[in-house]
C-alpha cells in the first residue's frame, strides 16, 4: 500500500467533487470503495459517479444503513460486492465488518479506499449491541466465538446470522475487546488499509482531530495535501473565510455559558427543562433581533440528547447534530447557533492517556466547532451570524479568526 494520502482543505474547497471526479476518471482501471457518515453523500456520490455511465464495470454500489438495516444483511451484500469486483459506497461501519476472507478479496481486487471525512476510531459499544457475559458460554459451545485473555472478542463462525450478529458482524475485523458488561471496546480497523493499493482521506484540520492521534498511535503513515482551485497541491494551511463570521460576543445572551463547564454533556444531563429556559430565549433573541432571520435560515445543535427542551418555535426543523458532516442543504444557512462546550469522551480520552498519547482538547474541539460552522453559507463567501454561548468555546473560535 502507498502511503495514506490526507486532503486537508477547508469546507467548500470542493474535495467530494474532486473525490467523485477522481472516481469517474479511474473508475474503468480501479476499483474503489467509498466511504461516508452521511447517507445523503453516499447517495449523491453514486448518482453523480453514475451519471451518463454505462456499463457493469462503471457503477458504484450503494450499501448503506437506509437499505440494509441488518447488519449481517449488509456484510452479506458488501462481499458479494467485494466478490464481483464490484465498486462501492457505504457507511462506515462497514469496515468493521471485513472478515479476513473479504480482507484477501479486497486486497486482490485493486481497491482504493476513500473515507470523507474522518471516522470514529474509538468507541465502547456496549449499549449498542445485545451482548451479555453470561452469552458467552453458549457461543463458545456451539463454536460461534471466544474471548482471548487480554478481551479480545474473535469470531470463530463467519457466516453466522442470529441472535447474537450485531457483536459479531462488529468484530469480524478484529478490533473488539470485552472489558466488563458495561465497556465493549472497538477501535477502528486501521491494519485492513494494507489491503488496498491506496487511502484517500478529504476532511479538514486533520491534526486536530482522534484520528490523527490514532494514525500515530498505530504508526500509519501518511501525507498532508490541499485542494487549490481543483487541484491537488502539497499541504497549505487554509482558514475558512473568517471575514465573513459575525459572531455575536456581547454579555447579554452569552451570559449562561460563562462557567467553562456551562454546556458540556454533563451540563446538560443534570440542567433540567425549566432552567433551559434562559437558553431558549436567548436564541430566539438572537435569530429574531441580531440575525434577523426567518427559521428556515437557521441551523443550531446542542447534545443530541436535548433537542427536545430546547426547541420552540421552529428550532426543531433546523436542528443538526454537531457531528454532521458534509451536509448540503446546510450551505444555505446564514445564522449559526453552537451551543456545545466541546468535550472528549472520557473512556476515549483514557484509551490515549492510557497508551502515553495526551490530546490538546482546545484544539480538538475548535476543529470539531469549525467543521460544523464551516458548512454554512461561509462555504459560499457569505456573511453569517454565529451564536456561540458557552464563553471557552467563543474564545477559541475569535483566537482562531485572530490568525494571520
Amino acid at each position: 500500500m502507498e502511503k495514506v494520502t490526507v486532503i486537508d482543505s477547508p469546507c467548500g474547497a470542493g474535495k467530494t467533487n474532486w473525490l467523485i471526479k477522481y472516481i469517474q476518471e479511474h473508475i474503468d482501471t480501479e476499483r474503489f470503495i467509498y466511504m461516508s457518515a452521511s447517507e445523503e453523500e453516499i447517495a449523491r456520490v453514486v448518482y453523480e459517479v453514475n451519471a451518463g455511465k454505462e456499463g457493469h464495470n462503471k457503477v458504484i454500489h450503494n450499501t448503506n444503513p437506509l437499505r440494509y438495516t441488518n447488519w449481517n444483511k449488509r456484510y452479506v451484500n458488501f462481499k458479494t460486492l467485494v466478490e464481483n469486483g464490484k465498486s462501492i459506497a457505504t457507511s462506515y461501519e462497514t469496515i468493521s465488518m471485513c472478515s479476513k476472507e473479504t480482507t484477501e478479496l479486497i486486497a486482490s481486487g485493486n481497491y482504493t479506499l476513500i473515507l470523507d471525512e474522518v471516522s470514529s476510531v474509538v468507541e465502547n459499544i456496549a449499549k449498542e449491541i445485545k451482548f451479555k457475559r453470561d452469552d458467552l458460554a453458549l457461543m463458545e459451545e456451539v463454536k460461534l466465538a471466544h474471548i482471548e485473555d487480554d478481551g479480545l472478542f474473535v469470531v470463530d463462525d463467519q457466516e453466522f446470522y442470529g441472535i447474537y450478529s450485531d457483536i459479531m458482524s462488529r468484530s469480524k475485523s478484529g478490533t473488539v475487546h470485552y472489558i466488563d458488561k458495561d465497556t465493549i471496546r472497538w477501535t477502528f480497523p486501521v491494519h485492513e488499509f494494507s489491503a488496498f493499493n491506496r487511502v484517500i482521506i478529504s476532511t479538514y484540520m486533520f491534526d486536530n482531530q482522534l484520528q490523527k492521534y490514532y494514525y500515530d498511535l498505530c504508526n500509519i503513515k501518511y501525507d498532508k495535501v490541499s485542494l487549490v482551485d481543483s487541484k491537488i497541491v502539497p499541504y497549505i494551511y487554509e482558514k475558512v473565510n473568517t471575514t465573513k463570521l459575525h459572531i455575536y460576543n456581547k454579555d447579554d445572551l452569552n451570559s449562561i455559558g460563562d462557567d467553562k463547564k456551562s454546556l458540556t454533556t454533563k451540563w446538560y444531563k443534570r440542567t433540567t427543562a425549566k432552567n433551559l429556559k434562559p437558553l431558549k430565549d436567548a436564541m430566539y433573541k438572537f435569530i429574531k433581533n441580531v440575525a434577523k432571520v426567518n427559521c428556515d435560515d437557521v441551523v443550531w445543535t446542542t447534545v443530541k440528547r436535548n433537542t427536545n427542551p430546547l426547541q420552540k418555535r421552529g428550532y426543531d426543523k433546523c436542528f443538526i447534530p454537531s457531528n454532521t458532516r458534509s451536509i448540503q442543504e446546510f450551505k444555505t444557512k446564514h445564522c449559526v447557533i453552537y451551543t456545545v462546550n466541546e468535550a472528549i469522551n472520557p473512556f476515549v480520552l483514557s484509551y490515549f492517556k492510557d497508551r502515553g498519547i495526551n490530546i490538546d482538547e482546545d484544539k480538538w474541539a475548535l476543529a470539531e466547532m469549525i467543521q460544523f460552522i464551516s458548512r454554512s453559507a461561509v462555504s459560499n463567501n457569505e456573511d453569517v451570524n454565529v451564536y456561540v454561548p458557552s464563553k471557552r468555546m467563543r474564545e477559541l473560535l475569535l483566537d482562531y479568526c485572530k490568525e494571520e
